[in-house]
């Protein structure tokens, strides 16, 4: 995402003039956005909470649990 100090007005306020003045970098974002979103899937969600919380409790981790918090790093 286009990156603004969220205290500076001044900032924010060029930040929403770059996307509604500039077509192609709104375009570019939006596809970019939807390529991340194809990374993701509730049941990859799922399988990371469950190894969080087994690593929480301290109930032994499999593979695919170690896997998926290295992942969160």
């Amino acid at each position: 995402g286009l990156r603004v100090d969220p205290c500076s007005v001044e900032q924010i306020a060029e930040g929403i003039a770059q996307m509604a003045l500039q077509p192609a970098l709104r375009e570019d974002y939006a596809r970019r956005g939807q390529e991340r979103l194809q990374q993701f899937n509730w049941a990859h969600s799922a399988r990371a909470f469950r190894a969080l919380y087994r690593q929480i409790a301290g109930v032994p981790l499999t593979d695919e649990d170690q896997g998926l918090l290295l992942e969160a790093k």
